[in-house]
């Protein structure tokens, strides 16, 4: 072989070397990049899987949040109801509390001007009386008996009630 040029211990040093190299790569470069791949790889899917998770999450949010809307709009909704219910029972006891105080005022108004009426009455009775009783002697000319002045009296009393 060696007219050929092939140097046979040459090649079982080449062949050697290779597979020493193959061996030191395989070793201490092709497993740490397999491994580095593979942790890549299993971070990525861990990534995948927590995005995942992450999007399930936020759509239950997301309907977890509308239906807290809605409760909260029904709640607001019941609350206005509410309050207007009680507004219109204030403004009901109101009206009522206002027209039985219009109802006492005018009650009082009404025993007073009847008061006042039968003070007038009195007074006008006296009066008339006088008066009558006045005329009645200065017609006679004499005085009256008790008997004629409450005769007299009683006729122009009934005269005047009749007329008022």
């Amino acid at each position: 072989m060696d007219k050929l040029g092939i140097n046979p211990t040459l090649i079982l040093m080449q062949v050697f070397n290779f597979f020493l190299l193959m061996l030191l790569l395989k070793k201490f470069l092709y497993h740490p990049i397999l491994n580095m791949l593979d942790a890549r790889r299993e971070q990525a899917e861990q990534n995948q899987k927590l995005q995942t998770e992450l999007e399930t999450d936020k759509a239950g949010l997301n309907e977890q949040k509308q239906i807290v809307i809605n409760e909260g709009k029904q709640e607001a909704e019941k609350i206005m109801q509410s309050a207007q219910e009680k507004g219109e029972a204030v403004r009901k006891q109101l009206e009522k509390d206002a027209q039985k105080r219009a109802a006492e005022i005018e009650a009082e108004g009404k025993q007073r001007l009847e008061a006042e009426e039968q003070a007038i009455r009195r007074k006008l009775e006296s009066d008339v009386t006088r008066v009558a009783l006045e005329a009645a002697e200065s017609v006679i000319g004499q005085s009256l008996s008790a008997d004629q002045k409450d005769k007299i009296l009683h006729e122009a009393v009934r005269r005047f009630t009749a007329h008022a």
